[in-house]
């Protein structure tokens, strides 16, 4: 339920660019993984698989703070590429620059 709330808070946070997003999706991130641990520490015979979840989750948290880290014109440009390319219109149908 953690990684959800951390998903629709990422999209809100990148629509918005509001920084309360961005400060729900790191708590639901951290709440993710400390559940995740206690699991671990609980069900030994589920470690192999509870321990690729936290990595996982972890991976995804790393991912998404370096996303943060780059321009709005950059994501923005990177956002109009992908949805050109899904309606077929090529790579750059809103943009005429590169990054």
């Amino acid at each position: 339920m953690r990684c959800l709330v951390a998903r629709c808070a990422e999209h809100n946070y990148f629509l918005l660019r509001d920084p309360e997003y961005l400060k729900t999706n790191q708590e639901s991130v951290a709440q993710a993984k400390q559940a995740l641990e206690q699991i671990h520490d609980l069900g030994p015979g589920e470690q192999s698989a509870t321990q690729q979840a936290l990595e996982n989750v972890t991976l995804y948290g790393n991912s998404f703070g370096m996303r943060c880290h780059r321009s709005p014109d950059v994501f923005l440009h990177s956002k109009y590429q992908f949805l050109g390319r899904a309606l077929g219109l090529g790579a750059r149908p809103f943009l005429s620059w590169e990054c």
